[in-house]
């Protein structure tokens, strides 16, 4: 569904809405035997039997405003929403949805050629799931005979991310060919990532029994500062680009589950980069790019 629309001389209106479903079948068995001499005699067998239904929603909006002759402001926010649920041998649910939005003010001086623009994006995600398997363990005793212990498994699971963008960039004429550009930009995200899985025997109802060593919380921060400077070469035949970016990074992690741990690392980069195009003829051109990233 799209929807676009003009609202009197300034305001211009672009909208869309996806929606989709689908259904899925998966049949999966696993016989897994052991021959390490720590786990001799030892089998593993897994049947899995998954019917998966899936909903997602998509929302996107465009808001363009001509604030005057020199100025413009343009807003594009978008949603959008998954639903999983699966059932039979290995029963979850896994719910997302994200949320994101950008705003970009663009200005355009007297002076040809000097302009300033400055963009703010946001972003944000959420994913909780859930889901359970049956598994049976079969070990053999010295007697030959097979004894299966019966399993079930939980698993928690959690996933979120925040996340902050903002870029301001100015350029200037020198002359017919060059043209100046100078820029700042800075990143945010923030994220967190869970896992916290239970065990219990088939003929238990409760899952209580924590499995430590499929458990884990971690939480990570990462903040990035840049400046570049940069001069555009553009004639008939050439387009070239030459730009020195430095930027200066900080990256925090804490693992809070099963045991504290905190990571600190800050880290200072020098980022060139370079970019040409040459027209050959009316049907050949040559290009090259270079570009150096963290």
């Amino acid at each position: 569904l799209n929807y676009v629309d003009q609202w009197g001389k300034k305001l211009k209106i672009t909208s869309s809405y996806f929606f989709n479903k689908s259904d899925n079948q998966t049949l999966q068995q696993t016989n897994r035997n052991y021959l390490d001499a720590a786990l001799a005699g030892m089998s593993y067998e897994e049947y899995k039997e998954n019917y998966l239904t899936n909903w997602n929603h998509r929302f996107n909006f465009k808001l363009d405003y001509q604030i005057n002759e020199r100025s413009s402001l343009l807003f594009r926010p978008s949603l959008s929403f998954q639903n999983m649920d699966s059932n039979n041998s290995l029963q979850g649910t896994n719910k997302t949805y994200n949320i994101g939005a950008d705003l970009l003010f663009r200005h355009r001086f007297t002076k040809p050629g000097r302009t300033l623009s400055w963009m703010l994006s946001g972003r944000m995600s959420n994913t909780d799931g859930s889901n359970r398997s049956d598994f049976t363990d079969l070990l053999y005793s010295s007697l030959e005979q097979n004894i299966p212990e019966e399993h079930s498994q939980l698993k928690n699971n959690i996933k979120k991310q925040y996340s902050f963008c903002s870029n301001l960039t100015f350029t200037e004429k020198i002359s017919d060919e060059l043209q100046l550009q100078l820029g700042y930009k800075l990143n945010y995200s923030d994220s967190e990532n869970g896992q916290k899985t239970f065990v219990s025997r088939l003929d238990e109802e409760s899952y209580e029994q924590l499995d430590e060593n499929l458990s884990s919380i971690y939480r990570s921060d990462y903040l990035t500062q840049s400046g570049n400077v940069g001069i555009r070469y553009q004639s008939d035949r050439w387009n070239a680009m030459l730009r020195l970016e430095t930027q200066w990074a900080n990256l925090k992690g804490d693992l809070t589950y099963p045991q504290p741990e905190h990571h600190s690392r800050s880290y200072f980069s020098v980022l060139p980069s370079l970019m040409f195009h040459y027209v050959l003829d009316q049907t050949n051109s040559l290009q090259f790019r270079y570009r150096s990233i963290t």
